[in-house]
């Protein structure tokens, strides 16, 4: 076997354990099994190692002594950072978009920002988890604009970052979507102040709900439904073939949605 061809087989590995560990399939706190992973995957432990590893170092993953690999745990004081990151790195991203103008470069990129609105102005009818897939998509058009390769990057890591709590937003509904709608008229609009002013009350609006949503991140996804039911959110979650499909359609996290928002694989 080339270099080149483990380099793929390793990508695709990363990419899939990345998928595991950003979405449902493992709780923050969760100890990770690396000999149960390394064998649901049909790979040896060392490349499983080597994945975990290169997570540490993103902050998805936290590495114990006498206690091994599990997923990191979120603090209030956490989500606070997180979202004063994500609201600068838009920020930044608007400046440089006012000093070289707008460009989506990416013609495929600029038609998931465009698919991802729609199922954000129609997202009652979407489960949390596409909802936080479009939102990341959305910001993610927004940086890209800008042309900035380091932004562009780090975008990319807050947005695997903070699936999960997008995903606990909507469902208890700690964030408006009319906020998002806003954000995405601005940015096809091309109004740098209007989108400005969008992101900031966006995210102050989660900054005020820091505490639910600390409170519910570490849940499993099943319990949404029990949440919302006892009235976090009335919205029941409809059209699960649709929904699917936005998922695939926007890359979503290699597996899709049951309707109460649970992927449809089971940690063994």
């Amino acid at each position: 076997m080339g270099k080149k061809q483990e380099r793929e087989i390793f990508l695709r590995l990363y990419s899939t354990i990345k998928a595991d560990v950003i979405s449902n399939y493992f709780l923050p706190g969760e100890r990770i099994n690396v000999d149960q992973l390394a064998e649901r995957k049909r790979v040896s432990t060392t490349p499983v190692r080597e994945v975990l590893c290169r997570l540490v170092g993103e902050g998805l993953v936290e590495s114990r002594p006498q206690f091994g690999f599990c997923i990191q745990r979120l603090s209030e004081s956490d989500l606070i950072d997180s979202y004063k990151l994500n609201q600068l790195i838009l920020d930044q991203s608007l400046k440089d978009i006012g000093s070289i103008g707008w460009q989506l470069s990416s013609p495929l990129l600029q038609a998931d920002v465009q698919h991802s609105v729609e199922i954000i102005s129609r997202a009652s009818a979407y489960a949390p988890t596409v909802v936080a897939e479009s939102t990341a998509l959305l910001f993610k058009g927004i940086v890209e604009t800008s042309d900035n390769i380091q932004t562009c990057k780090i975008i990319e890591r807050t947005n695997d970052m903070l699936y999960r709590v997008r995903v606990w937003e909507w469902a208890l509904n700690a964030g408006s979507v009319p906020g998002l709608v806003q954000i995405a008229d601005s940015f096809f609009q091309k109004d740098t102040d209007s989108l400005r002013l969008a992101i900031s009350d966006y995210h102050q609006s989660r900054l005020d709900n820091v505490r639910s949503i600390v409170r519910n991140v570490h849940k499993p996804f099943s319990s949404i439904a029990t949440e919302q039911n006892m009235g976090s959110k009335n919205v029941e979650v409809k059209n699960v073939e649709a929904k699917n499909e936005a998922a695939s359609s926007i890359g979503n996290k290699s597996e899709l949605i049951d309707s109460a928002g649970q992927k449809s694989s089971h940690n063994p």
